[in-house]
């Protein structure tokens, strides 16, 4: 067991939870803020497991403080805010975990694939997810955020965005739906359109991707359950493609990342590079709408 003091304001996936208690024990301290924690619990690890608009604070604030610190994704809401918990992570000498999902499928579709030629991906929901541009950020900091860290595996170096978003009369509310378009380095093009809501009522929810590359094609469909995708349906041609079935749970990964292994699924520099994907598409297509 660890001393683990945590901060939480949102419920926990399934495989979070069992590797919270696997690290934790039956009764961690559990705080509303990390001032708070901060000031009443000397444990060295804290836990943070709350909307992303608060994890810059909360995380750079438990680093300065010596404290180790693990995540919920997404890391934060801006590539400024990810650089400076990682730079601080590197200063204090701390470590910084983050939970990621398992990215074994996509790395293999993006080797098997080769170059990329085209990419349609898309995401919809028939609910309206709650939320607002701060502390929530966006949709693809939410909901779809699984999808947007598949895409970062393998899209690779992206040379331009362009898009839109459509949003309500609520200033402060979320997109009703996106549309981005990449043009990749590779000299591929990239599309990726979401959707929440009455916008969605005419489609089922889930997420498809169809990619494209010098090898063969491969379509991924599936659905969003508990904070992950939950692949259904896998259309392979002219490539080999693995079962995308769960590899090794998290409860099993964290003992031997706290003692100093190393982990893709909780590497936070991993962490930072969907956030810099995310964050450049809301920029540019945010740029859009002046």
């Amino acid at each position: 067991m660890y001393r683990i003091a945590l901060v939480q304001d949102l419920p926990m996936p399934d495989d979070t939870r069992d590797a919270f208690a696997v690290a934790a024990g039956d009764a961690p301290s559990s705080f509303a803020h990390i001032d708070e924690l901060l000031a009443a619990s000397e444990a060295p690890l804290v836990w943070l497991h709350t909307r992303t608009g608060w994890h810059a604070e909360y995380a750079i604030k438990a680093l300065q403080a010596g404290r180790d610190v693990v995540c919920n994704a997404p890391l934060c809401l801006t590539s400024s805010a990810a650089w400076q918990i990682l730079e601080t992570a590197k200063y204090t000498g701390r470590k910084l975990l983050v939970i990621n999902h398992c990215s074994r499928f996509w790395r293999q579709a993006a080797r098997e694939l080769g170059t990329l030629r085209s990419v349609h991906a898309w995401a919809r929901t028939t609910n309206i997810p709650g939320g607002n541009r701060f502390p929530d950020g966006g949709h693809l900091y939410g909901l779809f955020y699984p999808l947007a860290e598949a895409l970062t595996t393998v899209l690779g170096p992206i040379e331009s965005v362009s898009g839109n978003l459509e949003r309500s009369a609520d200033a402060d509310a979320l997109e009703l739906s996106g549309h981005a378009q990449f043009a990749l380095e590779s000299g591929g093009t990239a599309f990726l359109d979401w959707t929440v809501g009455a916008q969605a009522e005419a489609n089922h929810s889930g997420f498809s991707v169809t990619l494209e590359g010098e090898h063969g094609s491969l379509v991924v469909r599936g659905i969003f359950e508990q904070d992950k995708l939950k692949v259904t349906s896998v259309e392979p041609t002219g490539i080999a493609m693995n079962d995308p079935g769960l590899s090794k749970c998290l409860a099993d990964r964290l003992p031997s990342v706290l003692d100093g292994a190393a982990d893709g699924r909780l590497d936070a520099f991993r962490a930072l590079r969907v956030v810099e994907f995310i964050d450049r598409i809301y920029t540019r297509l945010q740029a859009s709408e002046a």
